[in-house]
This record gives structure tokens, sequence and C-alpha cells, in this order.
């Protein structure tokens, strides 16, 4: 049921579902549903963020020089357009280290990523 409302309104949903198993869900059962487990994923997310999964830099930390490196690229959906995402590689200068003349190699990074919708 989760998957029908990622991609189908709820009455699509429901008529989705008495086809494929000759079972008659409500569109309003269909919705209630989804905004639960959009209340349990939302519990979630704010757990996390406080239990510090999600730490925010130092104050000593943020006055020290970081890199940041993006970039962005178009795909094309099925049955959809076309959508953007963006990744982004943040470091700080100390996570890079010289291994020889011409090459250096990064120890340590964070990646983001964001996907249009």
């Amino acid at each position: 049921m989760r998957y029908m409302e990622l991609y189908l309104v709820f009455s699509k949903a429901s008529q989705v579902l008495h086809t494929l198993t000759a079972c008659q869900v409500n569109a309003k059962q269909i919705e209630r549903i989804c905004h639960q487990y959009g209340l349990w994923i939302e519990d979630e997310d704010n757990q996390m963020i406080e239990d510090h999964l999600y730490k925010e830099y130092e104050a000593k930390k943020t006055n020290v020089l970081h890199y940041v490196s993006v970039d962005g690229a178009m795909y094309l959906t099925r049955g959809e357009s076309w959508k953007e995402n963006k990744l982004g590689r943040i470091h700080q200068a100390e996570n890079l280290i010289q291994t020889c003349q011409s090459r250096s190699l990064l120890i340590n990074s964070d990646y983001i990523i964001h996907l249009s919708w």
C-alpha cells in the first residue's frame, strides 16, 4: 500500500488494489495509513536528531578551513520527466594528506545528497 501511495493519488490506489486483489479498500483508509507511516518516519527522524546522530560542527571547528565540492545531474525517470540530483562533499583541510609530491589522499569527508521530487 505504501508503494502505491508514493506514485498514485489515494483514489487511484484504491482502484489498483481492487483490481489486483479484489479487496475493496476506501481511499480514505489508504490516506490514513500513509499519514500514520509519515508520522512514524517523522518521529524516528526527530529521535535521531535528538540522539545527535546528525551532529552540528563544534564551535571550534567552524573557523577551520573547509572544502566543498558539488555536482548535479539530470536523469530521466520512468513515466515522469527529468529530475535533478545534487551531490556535495565536504572535508576539512587537515583531512587532506600529501602522499607524494604530485598526489594527495583524502582520509575523511561527509557526503550530502539532494534528490528533487
